[in-house]
Order: C-alpha cells, then structure tokens, then sequence
C-alpha cells in the first residue's frame, strides 16, 4: 500500500509558478516595441507610397505644360479673340513665354495688371468668360504664402495653380485632355465665402456674379496628402524697354524668387507639393512665425548662398527631382 501511494504521489504534476510582475512588464515592453515597430514601418510605407502617387501626378502636370508649350510654338498668337487684330494688342507669350501663367488676374475682366495696353486688350480670357475676383489694381500683393489654414483672404487663395488650370482650359484642349485623366481624388474645389458661394471662379455667363449651373468653381490639383500642388512660372517681372510686358501686382520679392529658382531650374515651371507635413507646413501661424517655412521664404531668406535648408522643406517633392538636389546646393 504504501508503494502504491507513492506511486500516485509521483503521478502528480508539481504547481505551476506564477509570472513575477517583472516578468510581465518585460513581456509588455517586448509587445509594445513590436507593435511599434510595425506601426512605424507602415508608416513608412504609406508615406512612400503617397510620394511616389505625388511624383506621378506632378509628371503629369508637367507633361500637360510641356503640350502648352508646345501649341504656343505651333501657334505663337494663342490670345483671346479680342486681342486677335490691332496695333495694341498683346501676345499670350510676349507676357508669359510658352508657359501658363501664375497670377489668376491676367484672365480677370480687367486683365495684365497695370497695363496701359487698351482694355479690349488687356485680358487673356477668352470672350466674355472672365475669372472672378477682379484684381486689386491699386495695391500689390503680399507675399504669397498659400495657408491652407487661416487665410483671411480666400479670393487669392493659390492664384498660382488655377491660374495654371484656367489657362489650360481655355487655350489648350489637348493639355486639358492630360490633366482630365488625374484621379477625382487628386482634386479639389476651392474656397468658398461666408455665403457659401465660391469666391474663385469662371464666370461665362459674363454678369460679373456667381450663378449656380452656368459658371464653374476652379479646382485645384492636389498631392496624395489633400494639398493642392505649387506652380511657379514667373518671368522676371522687371519689364524690358520696348516690351509689352507690364509689371506683375506680386510682391516683388516674391517675383525676384520665384525667378531665381526658375532660372535654376532651367526657365521650366516650378511644379512641387510640400510633402506629407504640406499641411501643418502651410499653416498661417507657422509661416507667419517662420517665413522660411515656404520654399520662396526658405530661399530668400538671410542665407548668403540662397540654400533651402528648413527643415520643412526636407521633404518636399518636384516634378524635377534634379530642382531638388540644386536648391538644397544653393544658388550657383
């Protein structure tokens, strides 16, 4: 029997010991960094896919100003019909080159800012189709910063870029073609006013006023993160002696820049987005506490060599990814 007993005894499985609290805090550290270390890695992924989403809709954009330029060869006089005959007229190009413009007032009512050209002569739209707002003749503009929060002044609200698209629709159906294949989710309507009623728009039915069905709201072209892209196409705003050209109501420091980085850049447009952080970048109470936020703003700013070097910048992206590496070199 008492064989028998021990036997039973030996049968039985010791008690099993319990995780200290060390232990376990052990094993959650161990989770959490794993978890982490998933989380961070797609991240990482998710933002170099919309890099390179951005990347691809950027080429496009520059393919569709490539086509521009390439009517405005084949056909040197793309000007509005009213433009078309009399001595006082004004060439698309002689004011712009081949490209599309950055400034949105050109194809206002009103038409190239301070121009003493005749008013018939003045605008680039076409017939009685005009841009709303109308530009301030009187004053010029501040520098453009582009707040994608906190502007107090949404009818300037990136004139650059639909300054681009308006051009491209009313004088280059084949352009227009190539920006119409972009995915509807790399577009965006603009702003709108206190009404409701957008405050950039086309207006075709010609009475100076939003009408819902007949005029169109501008849309802008955005990046994989939701921010509309940035166009510079600037020409040396200093007119030449003898040239229609008229000058530009941008900030002239903005126009010196934008002109520096496009010679830079070969005479092409400047066609960039400001990255994944593009939105708290292009907010008002950071460029206004830090211009250098801005490329214009990081390039013009006190460094003797022109070099873009703010840290939000890092990571922006160019149609012309060769731009990038020459601006964060300086200028030569």
């Amino acid at each position: 029997m008492r064989y028998g007993r021990q036997t039973e005894l030996q049968g039985e499985s010791p008690p099993a010991r319990a995780f200290t609290l060390v232990e376990m805090l052990v094993v959650f550290v161990v989770i959490i960094i794993l978890l982490s270390s998933i989380l961070v890695g797609g991240s990482a992924l998710t933002s170099k896919a919309k890099a390179t989403a951005t990347e691809s809709v950027l080429v496009v954009v520059r393919d569709a100003l490539e086509e521009f330029k390439r009517q405005q060869t084949d056909k040197p006089t793309i000007v509005s019909a009213k433009q078309s005959t009399g001595s006082g007229s004004i060439r698309y190009k002689d004011r712009y080159g081949e490209y599309p413009p950055d400034e949105l007032e050109v194809f206002t009512a009103a038409g190239l800012p301070l121009s003493k050209a005749p008013p018939a002569n003045r605008s680039l739209a076409v017939g009685k189709v005009s841009v709303i707002p109308s530009p301030l003749v009187s004053v010029r503009y501040t520098p453009m910063r582009f707040y994608t929060v906190g502007n107090e002044t949404p009818e300037q609200e990136h004139r650059d870029l639909a300054a681009m698209i308006v051009a491209i629709e009313m004088h280059c159906p084949s352009a227009r073609m190539m920006l119409n294949k972009l995915p509807e989710s790399n577009w965006s309507e603009g702003a709108v006013g206190a009404s409701g009623k957008p405050v950039q728009f086309v207006d075709f039915d010609g009475d100076q006023k939003w009408t819902p069905g007949e005029d169109e709201q501008i849309r802008y072209i955005t990046d994989a993160w939701g921010v509309p892209i940035t166009y510079f196409a600037q020409r040396d705003y200093n007119p030449k002696p003898g040239s229609p050209s008229t000058a530009s109501l941008n900030h002239s420091g903005w126009n010196q820049t934008s002109t520096e980085i496009i010679r830079l850049n070969r005479g092409q447009p400047v066609i960039m987005s400001y990255g994944a952080d593009g939105k708290e970048q292009l907010r008002k109470d950071v460029l206004d506490a830090d211009p250098s936020a801005s490329l214009l703003g990081d390039w013009a700013g006190e460094e003797v060599d022109q070099r873009i070097n703010n840290p939000y910048n890092e990571d922006n992206i160019y149609a012309d990814p060769e731009l990038s590496e020459k601006l964060a070199a300086g200028a030569p």
